[in-house]
């Protein structure tokens, strides 16, 4: 009998084809004992336990490997930032260094361009050519292209008074008039000027060799400057500030630039314009997009038709509605006008004065160009002061 109360021995064959004995059949059923259960019941549980450690590892192993990369990956950053700013620091070094050389090379004369001069029989004064023809139809400079010069101890002899007449040579070498100690002296400095044909109001050449480069000292790394420091060039998309290289003064009042944009900012394009107190800045602060740190500033958004004063403290004001038109232009001419007499500074566009922007504005600042564009160039453009038809807003 089965474990069923079956009777397989009379079972058809279609029921169970097999004819094997009871006894038999019963040696093929699987048995286990008591101890094999518990044995492989402990065996499966050490293997399910070995499992879960595998997987704990490899999870460890997988988060371990994610730790790992993105400490890499702060450490590249932070490489690659250092790099930058090494490389920026490189560059900025580099400009000024092309900047000194330009300097160097405009001091050096060949030497039938350093001319002796024996003043008044008292004073000696070693000057280049270059300085005494500054204004070509001066009397000054055609005395010394004639062919009628007098030497004294192979010295070119002058019949003046030597006080006043090294104060003219120092007035053209500088476009700086000098410091008098006493009305007297102030009179005879003018005279002298009168005598040479030389104009106590420096001309348009004198300004624009005093206003047509940029200072490369104070130009921030966004920007690049070419052609002898009188070309701005955006090399970045962040905005970027450079001063003028001398200040705005009685003797040196107007600086004009061009604005060509070859590609817009993406957020719009702003070209800022004005004048600052250099002594107020750090190199940093040439990229830094808050008023604060622009300190001692004058400044007009060209396009915004807006004026923004900010204080020694870095507080700023607004004033809207200044000056004409507000559309990006792709190009257009601007320029800063400072009247040192009166205290103002205006603003010209295309040539046109836009009235008196500030009053009681002080000595001693020099133009600056904030450049809020994707890519293009700012170039120094002035020959000359604007007409008196341009000034009479003034």
């Amino acid at each position: 009998m089965s474990r069923s109360g079956r009777d397989i021995s009379s079972s058809s064959s279609d029921e169970y084809p097999y004819n094997i004995p009871m006894a038999d059949l019963d040696e093929y059923s699987p048995t286990t004992s008591a101890d094999e259960s518990v044995e492989i019941s402990n065996f499966d549980r050490r293997l399910e336990a070995y499992f879960d450690q595998c997987s704990v590892a490899i999870t460890a192993g997988k988060n371990l490997n994610e730790i790992d990369r993105m400490k890499f990956l702060k450490q590249q950053k932070i490489f690659n930032e250092e790099m930058s700013k090494k490389w920026e620091l490189l560059r900025h070094e580099q400009r000024i260094y092309e900047n000194n050389i330009e300097k160097a090379k405009s001091q050096c004369y060949s030497e039938d361009h350093i001319i002796e001069i024996n003043i008044g029989g008292t004073h000696s004064l070693t000057v280049s050519l270059e300085t005494l023809m500054r204004i070509p139809d001066s009397a000054l400079a055609s005395f010394f292209t004639s062919e009628e010069l007098y030497y004294h101890n192979g010295k070119i002899f002058i019949d003046r008074d030597s006080d006043p007449f090294i104060q003219m040579i120092n007035f053209l070498r500088t476009n700086r008039v000098p410091i008098r100690q006493n009305p007297a002296d102030e009179i005879r400095f003018k005279e002298e000027l009168e005598y040479w044909g030389i104009p106590f109001e420096l001309p348009s050449k004198n300004i624009s060799s005093s206003l047509r480069y940029f200072d490369a000292e104070w130009c921030a790394p966004t920007l690049s400057l070419e052609s002898n420091n009188t070309i701005i060039r955006k090399i970045s998309y962040q905005h970027g500030i450079c001063f003028g290289g001398n200040m705005l003064c009685e003797s040196c009042p107007y600086v004009e630039v061009k604005i060509d944009i070859n590609e817009s900012s993406a957020n719009g394009s702003h070209i800022f314009i004005g004048a600052v107190d250099k002594s107020k800045y750090e190199i940093s602060q040439l990229t830094s997009t808050l008023w604060r740190d622009s300190p001692s500033s004058w400044y007009w958004d060209v396009w915004s038709n807006k004026l923004i004063k900010t204080d020694e403290n870095g507080q700023h004001s607004v004033e809207n509605g200044y000056g004409c038109g507000c559309c990006e232009e792709m190009e257009t001419v601007i320029g800063i006008l400072y009247n040192a007499k009166h205290q103002t500074l205006s603003f010209y566009k295309r040539g046109i004065c836009q009235g008196i922007a500030f009053r009681n504005v002080p000595s001693g600042l020099y133009p600056s160009i904030d450049v809020w564009f994707g890519n293009g160039t700012v170039s120094i453009l002035q020959t000359q002061l604007p007409s008196q038809k341009k000034l009479m807003w003034l």
